[in-house]
């Protein structure tokens, strides 16, 4: 592909090509990929790491907003009720990325958002869930959501 010049009034404009759809998914599906070994195992090294946040690579442009945010949402793994609370509204506010989790992992009781979050992410084929008793023998509140 060339380069496309053309003058605007006084200022020159240069087109430069665009990747395809193809390529952005070929670099990004690797970045965003969470690892089973990630995904079933109880370390938090990597996933509570400050300085890693796999959606900044979605940063980058528009397009790759675009394309990567499906693959973002493929493995979803909850630690907090604050992530739970705010997957939910998302999943509310835009109910195609439900669509594209394939991978929950939920680590404690987030009961009504996580009614929500298994109400509009339909296609989940692997979940992994901590399940525990809290003191007083009240259940997890998780469990009615089964």
């Amino acid at each position: 592909m060339r380069r496309q010049s053309y003058s605007a009034s006084s200022k020159t404009v240069t087109r430069r090509p665009r990747a395809s759809v193809e390529v952005i998914t070929g670099i990004l599906a690797p970045l965003l990929h969470v690892p089973d070994e990630v995904f079933s195992t109880s370390t938090m090294e990597l996933l509570l790491n400050p300085e890693y946040s796999s959606s900044r690579y979605l940063l980058v442009c528009k397009a790759w907003l675009r394309i990567g945010t499906p693959l973002l949402y493929d493995v979803v793994i909850l630690r907090t009720t604050f992530q739970a609370d705010a997957l939910a509204a998302v999943l509310e506010a835009r109910n195609d990325l439900g669509l594209h989790i394939k991978k929950l992992r939920v680590e404690g009781g987030f009961g009504d958002s996580m009614e929500t979050v298994l109400r509009l992410a339909p296609n989940i084929t692997d979940i992994f869930f901590t399940l525990g008793m809290w003191g007083g023998g009240v259940h997890n509140p998780n469990a009615r959501n089964f």
